[in-house]
């Protein structure tokens, strides 16, 4: 009985998905994009960042938002799922976050091995900035 307790409560855990870390991470096999999925997803809108965030001017241009400050960048999508940026905000070297899809429409957003949700109700058309 108490492994079948066991095994309950780790199935829905896993359906639940888990937090850690401030990290949220969903159970739900994610898909990656192509480059012209995420021009389609990000060019016109507003990503979401913890403390501002990324407008997408056109498939080369942008401007990041963080902590009170702006800056204008060029960016660029990739075929592994990622897109890229500079900016001095966050030192000047060249930052890639990869961006996938869950089947719930959701993303998930990871950079330098932490993953984070990103509903797709807080990609906002638009320069939200």
């Amino acid at each position: 009985m108490k492994i079948l307790n066991t095994s309950v409560l780790f199935a829905a855990s896993l359906t639940i998905g888990c937090a850690a870390g401030g990290n949220v991470t969903e159970a739900a096999p994610s898909s990656p994009l192509t480059k012209t999925e995420i021009n389609t997803l990000l060019v016109g809108n507003t990503f979401p960042f913890s403390k501002g965030g990324m407008y997408f001017e056109s498939e080369t241009e942008a401007t990041v938002s963080w902590d009170g400050k702006t800056e204008n960048t060029n960016w660029y999508a990739t075929d592994n799922s990622e897109f890229c940026y500079t900016v001095e905000l966050f030192g000047g070297n060249e930052e890639c976050l990869g961006l996938e899809k869950f089947a719930s429409g959701d993303y998930a957003r990871e950079f330098e091995g932490n993953t984070i949700i990103v509903k797709a109700s807080d990609i906002k058309p638009g320069n939200s900035l």
